[in-house]
């Protein structure tokens, strides 16, 4: 048997890496919507949508979105909704392009059977909806999770993230609230309406996006997005990639203490310090420690990417550990028609105890 040296398969993969996302980038360029954007005329034999029914908590875009209830003429068990958009509230040339190459491939992405044209330059996107809560929405409301749990929905959402990678595309926007639960506790991404073909077929790299400007960021809400994301547009840029590496930590961080990893209200020059200490804090095992430690780093070159993060101690000891989590039902997911959560109807300052929300103790400058 020939030597198969380490060197030579790094290289292949490489080279395989390299070819898959070519290949995908292309796909989405010669997506043509006219092809895929059919008129609703042509599917009402297909859905039955309850217009009746205006589902207020499903929106995610724009205030004005209205969602209804759907039904497949031929799957009618399965939950489904569909979400009535303007074309003018779309900013991003290539969501539309996104959610039809993502399509129903990935368990934990949420699937997007359909998007059908309306008159007046309106769009219904029709999705399934195998979810009655969210990571921000769930936490909130029954506390920061145990690390049993925590890890399960780590390792699904950087399943999730791995897939995207190697679809071409960065999500530019993770946040709990775009990450939804079903009652079986399996996560479900979407918010894809920032996201971005980061991979460049002419450099054959990833291609570094321009920073926002600073008088973008909300100092009064946290967004989860990467320290560096913000910064002179003309003179700098970020890696989209490694920003979403650090959003996927805050979220596994929120997810443990139901608090953000630092305070997002001032700019702090010393927000590294911030991070280690916060994350040193935590009651969770050494190697769980670790492995935020490396994602919430303001140091991109040293921010755990994700072949690092799947073969982190973390990753590989956890389920050794601890044994497979059986599948299980939860319950208290289940959202009834009186107990619709409202995110702005619950003040920062009225949560306490464990589930303190997005409120950290800050180091005195």
């Amino acid at each position: 048997m020939p030597e198969f040296k380490r060197e030579d398969f790094d290289a292949t993969k490489l080279r395989y890496m390299r070819n898959l996302l070519q290949r995908q980038v292309q796909r989405i360029a010669n997506l043509q919507e006219s092809n895929f954007i059919r008129p609703i005329s042509e599917r009402l034999d297909k859905y039955t949508i309850n217009l009746e029914e205006n589902l207020e908590w499903e929106k995610q875009i724009n205030e004005k979105e209205i969602v209804h209830p759907v039904q497949h003429v031929d799957y009618p068990n399965l939950s489904m909704v569909g979400r009535i958009l303007e074309r003018r509230w779309i900013r991003n040339p290539v969501f539309f392009k996104i959610l039809k190459h993502l399509g129903k491939k990935h368990p934990f992405i949420l699937q997007t059977w359909e998007i059908l044209e309306l008159p007046d330059f309106r769009v219904m996107i029709i999705q399934e909806q195998p979810y009655n809560s969210d990571i921000e929405e769930y936490v909130m409301r029954h506390g920061p999770q145990d690390e049993r749990q925590s890890f399960d929905w780590a390792r699904q959402l950087y399943k999730a993230l791995d897939y995207l990678g190697d679809m071409a595309i960065c999500h530019n926007n993770l946040q709990p609230r775009f990450v939804k639960i079903d009652q079986f506790a399996n996560l479900h991404l979407t918010g894809f309406f920032d996201s971005m073909v980061y991979w460049s077929i002419d450099n054959c790299s990833v291609m570094c996006f321009p920073c926002q400007p600073l008088t973008e960021r909300n100092f009064t809400t946290p967004d989860f997005k990467a320290p560096e994301v913000y910064g002179d547009p003309l003179r700098e840029q970020y890696d989209p990639i490694m920003a979403d590496i650090w959003s996927y930590g805050a979220i596994i961080y929120f997810i443990f203490t139901g608090h953000y990893p630092h305070d997002y209200r001032i700019l702090n020059p010393e927000i590294e310090y911030e991070l280690n200490q916060n994350v040193r804090a935590m009651s969770i095992s050494a190697s769980g420690q670790d492995f935020l430690a490396n994602l919430l780093t303001t140091q991109v070159g040293i921010r755990l990417n994700f072949d690092k993060i799947i073969k982190h101690a973390w990753f590989e000891q956890f389920p050794k550990k601890f044994g497979k989590q059986s599948p299980r039902r939860l319950k208290s997911i289940t959202r009834t028609p009186d107990s619709k959560f409202q995110r702005s109807q619950i003040p920062i300052t009225q949560i306490g105890g464990a589930s303190n929300y997005f409120n950290v103790n800050k180091k005195d400058n």
